[in-house]
């Protein structure tokens, strides 16, 4: 299927949830994927970390689609809230993973 560029991030999120439509979820991930990981490395300095991060955030993103669909999104309609939301959780995750050392320490 070809990408129509004027969907929405709900758009291709319910497509994706739908359809299996891999295309749809690349389009997601190409649209975040930067500010992800530019966010990551701000907080914990290590490309090699931000990029573990960025993709726990589209990993878990991909597995729990289904369940966000458009009841999450009818409030807000931008998938960039929940990303945001969830790149935090992902930081949390990853600082008790590692015994709550110091996140910003440099690599």
């Amino acid at each position: 299927m070809l990408l129509d560029m004027s969907e929405t991030d709900v758009e291709l999120l319910a497509r994706y949830t739908r359809q299996r439509a891999e295309d749809a979820f690349e389009e997601l991930v190409r649209r975040h994927l930067g500010l992800v990981y530019s966010a990551a490395l701000h907080q914990v300095r290590s490309p090699q970390l931000a990029e573990e991060v960025s993709q726990s955030v589209f990993t878990d993103l991909a597995r729990n689609a289904a369940g966000l669909s458009h009841s999450q999104f009818a409030a807000h309609t931008r998938l960039q809230l929940w990303v945001e939301r969830f790149f935090y959780f992902c930081l949390h995750r990853l600082d008790r993973s590692e015994g709550g050392e110091d996140r910003n320490r440099t690599a």
